[in-house]
């Protein structure tokens, strides 16, 4: 990997959100965008946030099965050094591929510990009381739940060099990624990857 200078933490914040809600669409109405290159971005007083290193990603990255690859990849890699850092275990996060009922499509899902607690003691419940009770999905656990875990992870990233390249990487194969779909969709219905 190679580094290149002049770039912000606008990808970083960027990238965060998608890190943190691959199946949560819900959170990508209310989450900060990258603003366009060269506009700073600001903490909550105004002060501009510091300047990082943006991270050049290379590899097999010709195909968009190979930049999703690439993408599962630097998740990984961000979330391991998330849960190392990490000291409430309830924070750790862990990803799976789910399949829906009704489907065999399967879907990457990264959630906090929290959450599959919370599923556990509510599947207890249930079993334990029979009848009818109502049961959160992970979907309105995710609404309560994301916002402190993304405040806790900025915190962290501000503070872990390590865990803020990791979130640069993922942010730029996201970035190649779109691009890349962009350009083999055009003008075309159907994509051989």
């Amino acid at each position: 990997m190679r580094r290149k200078s002049n770039s912000s933490v606008q990808l970083a914040l960027a990238a965060l959100v998608i890190a943190l809600v691959p199946a949560a669409a819900v959170l990508a109405e209310d989450a900060p965008s990258a603003a366009p290159q060269g506009t700073p971005l600001t903490n909550k007083d105004g002060t501009p946030l510091q300047t990082l290193d943006d991270v050049v990603v290379t590899g097999k990255l010709n195909s968009l099965s190979g930049i999703r690859k690439a993408m599962v990849d630097a998740q990984d890699r961000f979330y391991n050094r998330w849960n190392e850092l990490n000291k409430d275990p309830q924070w750790n996060v862990t990803c799976e591929n789910i399949a829906p009922t009704g489907t065999r499509l399967t879907k990457r899902v990264c959630d906090p510990q929290k959450i599959a607690d919370e599923q556990h003691d509510q599947a207890m419940y249930l079993l334990g009381m029979g009848g009818n009770v109502r049961f959160t999905s992970a979907e309105e656990m995710r609404r309560v739940v994301n916002p402190e875990l993304k405040e806790r992870m900025l915190k962290m990233v501000k503070a872990d060099p390590e865990l803020m390249t990791a979130l640069l990487e993922h942010a730029k194969l996201v970035q190649i990624y779109q691009d890349t779909r962009k350009k083999k969709f055009t003008g075309h219905l159907f994509v051989n990857d």
